[in-house]
């Protein structure tokens, strides 16, 4: 689903594209929660954040900044007035931008929960 809805977000209204980085997210965490719970058992955001941090402090670090933006998708009705002015075609780019970045932390770490050369 995530997918799908990265695919669509050059023709999405404001809802699709914040739903686009909430789904894009729950992706890349649940994926991550596979990675480092075998290990951990079952973590929150933030302790995720942490394991994963310990194991590839990018990755660590790219998830966090996904994380900020999924919860100002979901909870700051603000987000597109005060961020991006109101202009949603400046919403969409950097939606766009983000979803990119979240296909590439999301294949990595596919890698290392199933060794290179992983596809999703």
């Amino acid at each position: 689903m995530a997918q799908a809805l990265r695919e669509s977000a050059d023709s999405s209204s404001e809802q699709e594209l914040r739903n686009a980085l909430s789904r894009s997210y729950y992706s890349i965490y649940h994926a991550a929660r596979v990675w480092v719970e075998r290990e951990q058992g079952s973590l929150s955001h933030g302790k995720l954040q942490h394991a994963v941090q310990e194991k590839d402090p990018k990755v660590a670090e790219d998830i966090k900044a996904l994380y900020r933006l999924r919860e100002d998708a979901d909870y700051n009705a603000e987000m597109l007035s005060r961020d991006y002015g109101g202009d949603i075609e400046r919403f969409r780019l950097a939606v766009i931008e983000a979803l990119n970045k979240a296909r590439i932390v999301y294949r990595q770490i596919l890698d290392e929960i199933y060794g290179q050369g992983a596809k999703g």
